[in-house]
């Protein structure tokens, strides 16, 4: 995946923006943002994104970057969504939540067109809510990386009801359950993975215990995955039928704890970082990376100071991976 996060950092958002006002600069988003507006520089959200009012538009020139930790409100008039056009590129994570306006009287194809971005779209929305949904209506969320574009559309309903869906750790593995209530013509559920939420992977495939694909009975599947990373493990299910019609769930995440206790210190750290780490011997390799994922620091001899004196102040992620791939991220805030 392609590396689009902020090349600099010019103002911290702490309180409320004023809607519609113009901001030349890049932005990092820690509190609420109040759209619309203008932003000329790189966005980088990991608070909240609302508007104040309906059917206008957040136009960034630069990159918008939607961290796991971000929501973004958008709500409607008629039939026109709040919007947010990006020139440049896209990368999401988080939660969108979707207000629709309650005089709306929606058709089957109706098109949410909710962030347009001139290049490519990366990463998907942990959770899409929406509220206010008018009666009997089925929409589905759309990442279209060809016209990069995010949109919600009105649909006919899959012809399976998934009415629950549950992640648990069980020992060093993660137990995967789902149930269903309704399934016609129904084909299976492929299990995918991601270690980040945005890019995931085929790991397995369950059949629909349904006769011939049709069940109007509860049905409770299971799936195990013995192979979870340490940290944050994320699923979704891609419900399939005989037609060749799928729908994600939702995303569940499951953090697996280190097998082996890592401490840093100081943090935040102005001259020396110590890494506590109970085996040096099980130890690969430890790199510094910038927020763009840039390697800062590559110590391949491995010793538990690591001099940052003559780093930037800034964010940095310290990964420290062992012989078998395994690999710990901690957060370093540099003075």
């Amino acid at each position: 995946m392609k590396n689009i996060f902020l090349t600099t950092i010019s103002i911290i958002s702490i309180l409320s923006i004023i809607s519609s006002k113009i901001i030349a600069a890049d932005i990092i988003n820690e509190g609420v943002f109040v759209a619309p507006g203008s932003v000329v520089g790189n966005l980088f959200n990991n608070n909240t994104i609302k508007f104040g009012e309906p059917a206008k538009v957040l136009s960034i020139t630069g990159n918008f970057v939607s961290t796991a930790t971000s929501h973004l409100e958008i709500v409607t008039i008629g039939n026109i969504p709040n919007s947010i056009s990006v020139i440049g590129k896209t990368f999401l994570a988080g939660d969108i939540i979707m207000k629709f306006d309650p005089t709306y009287t929606p058709n089957i194809g109706d098109v949410f067109e909710v962030i347009i971005s001139t290049e490519e779209i990366m990463g998907t929305f942990a959770t899409v809510t929406l509220e206010s949904l008018p009666a009997g209506m089925i929409w589905q969320t759309n990442y279209d990386t060809n016209s990069t574009s995010f949109k919600i559309i009105s649909a006919t309903p899959l012809p399976i009801k998934l009415i629950s869906f549950t992640a648990k750790a069980v020992e060093n593995e993660v137990q995967l359950n789902w149930q269903t209530s309704n399934e016609t013509n129904s084909t299976g559920f492929d299990i995918e993975k991601s270690e980040t939420g945005r890019e995931f992977t085929k790991i397995g495939f369950v059949k629909s215990e349904a006769n011939n694909g049709k069940s109007n009975e509860k049905l409770a599947y299971d799936f195990i995955d013995n192979s979870p990373k340490e940290g944050n493990n994320y699923y979704r299910l891609k419900q399939l039928d005989l037609d060749g019609k799928f729908e994600y769930s939702a995303i569940k995440s499951i953090k697996m704890e280190d097998s082996e206790i890592v401490k840093v210190y100081p943090n935040p750290v102005t001259d020396y970082l110590i890494i506590d780490v109970a085996d040096f011997n099980k130890i690969k390799s430890i790199q510094l990376l910038d927020v763009r994922g840039s390697i800062i620091l590559n110590e391949n001899i491995l010793k538990n100071k690591i001099d940052l004196r003559n780093v930037s102040a800034g964010i940095y992620f310290l990964k420290i991976e062992d012989l078998q791939g395994k690999y710990v991220v901690k957060k370093i805030l540099k003075n």
